[in-house]
């Protein structure tokens, strides 16, 4: 299989921008933790405009998959920091194949 690449892009509301910070650095504790972080890289970049990007480069499409859960129940824990769009949505993402970047 193919490696997978996630990119999620979350839009802190006004003032909570640190406060979402920090709550991404228990994210990669999280990680850590469940050992996702040894089978994925993970990178998280702040924007020029206050809005932060994840990136996710996973072995295969199951290593992804199989951290959903985790990474789902975190997105809920900070729902109220986020900005979301007019269908409710709180990220922006895409997530494909880098079909043997390498």
């Amino acid at each position: 299989m193919e490696e997978t690449l996630s990119i999620i892009k979350y839009r802190p509301l006004e003032g909570c921008g640190d406060q979402f910070e920090e709550e991404l650095k228990k994210l990669v504790e999280i990680n850590k933790a469940s050992g996702f972080a040894d089978k994925a890289t993970v990178k998280f970049t702040k924007l020029d405009d206050g809005s932060f990007i994840q990136i996710m480069i996973c072995p295969n499409m199951d290593v992804l998959i199989g951290e959903q859960d985790e990474g789902l129940a975190w997105l809920d824990s900070v729902d109220h920091l986020l900005q979301k769009d007019e269908n409710g949505s709180r990220t922006e993402a895409v997530t494909g194949f880098t079909f043997n970047w390498s």
